[in-house]
């Protein structure tokens, strides 16, 4: 017969071979049961990276909000690179499933409990309004709509790991709570008669938990590449990678507004 999740649980404990801890593990964090979370998140202070990579993708399943402070601290301790990615990718998905904007009053929301977030004084508790490609270029919407998704999933990836932020899954519900916007506003290719040259400028409203603007702040980064060695395809690469360095800068920016400007 199959084991239930306590029994997977109290067979953890005993169990000394790593072996055989890798594949409860994986039978445990599959069962995606709340009861698990105790135990997944013990095996990610465990240098064990197959175990990490397990519990991580186990948290994340249960979007488990409480696990946003270990996981920052294993991105920043860990050596192992699949470790990394892996709980990096769990925070995106657990601080996702925070942002989220569900119909309050519909079924599925009704029937499935938000996922708690304990705050710390020392955090800033901020969410994430929106994110745009305003740039005055003609590419088409569709690519436009692309590359707003693409400008939320760095940010967040960003500041996961960043343990002065934290995000609010409402606004308004905490003192520490800020409500920010960002905006592709230029994505531009120049071309020289030695270079190639991408620059992304990308520009953020940070408003206070009363809907109130507080500051603009810009950001901007540019990649080059030498004319003789680029060609079309490489043009979203270059995009993808000037705006990857053009939300590090606007990172810091917000970092040194909030620490200066504080609510």
């Amino acid at each position: 017969p199959k084991s239930t999740v306590p029994q997977l649980v109290a067979e953890l404990k005993k169990s000394e071979s790593k072996k055989e801890q890798i594949n409860l593990l994986k039978d445990l964090a599959s069962r995606k049961d709340p009861r698990s979370k105790a135990t997944l998140l013990a095996f990610l202070k465990k240098d064990i990276a197959p175990a990490q990579i397990i519990a991580s993708q186990g948290l994340a399943a249960l979007e488990a909000s409480d696990a946003i402070r270990p996981l920052q601290g294993l991105i920043k301790k860990s050596k192992n690179r699949k470790v990394k990615k892996v709980a990096k990718q769990a925070l995106i998905k657990i601080n996702l499933a925070i942002l989220s904007e569900e119909d309050p009053f519909s079924v599925q929301n009704a029937e499935r409990k938000r996922p708690s977030h304990k705050f710390s004084k020392s955090m800033y508790a901020i969410q994430l309004k929106s994110t745009l490609d305003t740039s005055a270029d003609l590419t088409e919407q569709r690519i436009k709509k692309a590359r707003a998704k693409t400008l939320e999933n760095l940010f967040l990836g960003e500041i996961a790991s960043d343990t002065q932020f934290a995000f609010s899954p409402k606004r308004g519900k905490h003192n520490e709570n800020y409500g920010l916007d960002i905006a592709i506003k230029e994505m531009v290719k120049k071309v020289s008669s030695s270079n190639v040259e991408v620059n992304c400028t990308l520009q953020m409203v940070v408003s206070n938990r009363r809907g109130k603007m507080l500051s603009l702040l810009t950001g901007g980064a540019k990649v080059t590449v030498k004319r003789e060695s680029f060609e079309k395809q490489f043009e979203k690469h270059m995009q993808k990678d000037a705006m990857e360095s053009a939300v590090k800068n606007l990172h810091k920016k917000l970092s040194a507004y909030l620490s200066k400007n504080p609510v």
